[in-house]
């Protein structure tokens, strides 16, 4: 919430070394949990349809910048027989992707960094939409031209806490990284293996069992840009959290979009709140004295009307069977604590969509219409804009950072109306992607034409 004050401007670099802290220091507790819950045999296989190319593009654009900042060549390649839709776990898949990917790019100084990705049996047409299909086996290689692993220390490698001297070294990490990502794999059905010589480089390799799928069918999107507009609407939100400073903090985040906010510090308080003021949505921690929130939710839940109350549980739960409780106890979604604005967001949006009145209609084209930017003249409009500020915009887009992203839109006043617009409209849509790839592009265009960049 300070990071998005604009009065707070000149503190941003101590915001920033705050953030990062308290990412790093986040990251090594959901590791220890992590690993904790795989000893515990309290990790589960969460296996849905995913969009394998996808996954493949977001793993390249997410690790493109840092590549670049150590230039370094990042390719990710897969075989043309590689399906599009497969079912398996993907966040562990990609969990376990992102941590040979983030080692690789840490331990090579010069050189680069290649994701493989190929069919070791043939691809079958899948049955009919939502159908499975053929079973098949992928095969994952990530391979680096690094330091290396000495051949003494390979026994280090998947075992929790324990570091290589190269690893050591760098003083980044933890030592969880490769032994998650090794149970993760097993966990699949499959088993990371490794080759390496030092100072020739690494190569971490996998194969799994996955089933193709017909692409599923495809629902309409609703924007989270239409949640600054839904306060002309009275829509109400009850917070219920025992906690003032988690009631605080959502009370801002909600009340800055445009939301009414009341509290409750305990299920029993929410209810008689719900019964009075009928909100549209509650917050519900799960963990509260006097009543806690699964029986306050049973409760609300078995009256006519509690069926038409959206409820979203919010739990620092490390475990997902819990997940599969409490939303058996009528909540009607989840999510985990700590919490990126942008997902509550989303959450938001999404349930608040459908009950909408009818006549709420989307946002409005701007009074001034603007040309339509087809790529070619969007990708030679940002060529006349400094690199520099073109660099600021990926990094920005990598952090999800809306704010500063519409600031620095209009932080440049050369720039063409047309083209500000539709880079403020992306920010404010939250399509970071988009913004990050385009902008990329335009300096891989920057690059090849000679200029400076």
């Amino acid at each position: 919430m300070l990071h998005r004050d604009p009065s707070l401007a000149p503190h941003r670099p101590t915001l920033d070394i705050i953030n990062r802290s308290g990412e790093h220091l986040l990251e090594l507790i959901n590791d220890i949990l992590e690993m904790s819950k795989i000893e515990a045999g309290r990790t589960t296989l969460n296996e849905k349809t995913i969009d394998c190319h996808r996954l493949l593009d977001n793993l390249q654009a997410l690790f493109q910048l840092r590549a670049q900042e150590k230039q370094l060549l990042l390719q990710v390649k897969r075989s043309p027989e590689v399906p599009q839709w497969i079912k398996t776990d993907g966040g562990k898949l990609r969990q376990v992707l992102i941590n040979l990917l983030a080692n690789a790019i840490k331990f090579t100084a010069q050189g680069g960094v290649t994701l493989k990705v190929k069919c070791l049996t043939t691809t079958k047409t899948p049955q009919v939409d939502g159908g499975e299909g053929a079973s098949i086996w992928l095969h994952f290689l990530v391979s680096d031209t690094g330091a290396g692993i000495a051949s003494h220390e390979m026994d280090k490698l998947f075992v929790p806490f324990a570091q290589t001297e190269t690893g050591l070294k760098s003083c980044q990490g933890n030592g969880l990284g490769l032994p998650i990502s090794q149970k993760f794999v097993q966990l699949m059905g499959g088993q990371i293996q490794v080759r390496s010589k030092v100072d020739q480089g690494s190569a971490f390799f996998f194969a799994i069992p996955v089933q193709v799928m017909a692409a599923p069918h495809s629902t309409p999107e609703i924007s989270a840009a239409i949640l600054p507009t839904l306060d002309q609407y009275n829509q109400k939100i009850l917070v219920v959290d025992d906690r003032p400073e988690s009631r605080l903090l959502l009370r801002q985040l909600l009340t800055s979009l445009g939301f009414v906010v009341q509290e409750a510090e305990n299920g029993e308080m929410a209810i008689a709140l719900w019964e009075s003021w009928q909100p549209q949505v509650i917050l519900m921690d799960m963990q509260m004295p006097v009543l806690d929130g699964r029986s306050a939710t049973e409760k609300i839940k078995a009256s006519p009307q509690g069926q038409h109350t959206v409820i979203i549980a919010l739990t620092a739960s490390a475990f997902e069977e819990e997940r599969t409780e409490i939303l058996a106890a009528g909540c009607d979604d989840f999510l985990s604590k700590p919490f990126r604005p942008e997902a509550l967001i989303a959450l938001l949006a999404k349930h608040l969509a459908v009950s909408l009145p009818s006549q709420v209609q989307p946002l409005a084209s701007p009074l001034r219409p603007f040309p339509v930017i087809t790529a070619p003249s969007l990708l030679e409009q940002l060529a006349t804009t400094p690199p520099s500020w073109r660099r600021q915009m990926t990094k920005m887009a990598l952090e999800c950072n809306d704010n500063d992203l519409i600031v620095l839109v209009e932080s440049l006043p050369t720039l063409p109306p047309s083209l500000a617009h539709l880079l403020a409209t992306w920010a404010r849509e939250y399509r970071f992607e988009q913004i990050f790839l385009t902008i990329e592009s335009s300096l891989g265009e920057a690059t090849l034409a000679g200029q400076p960049g």
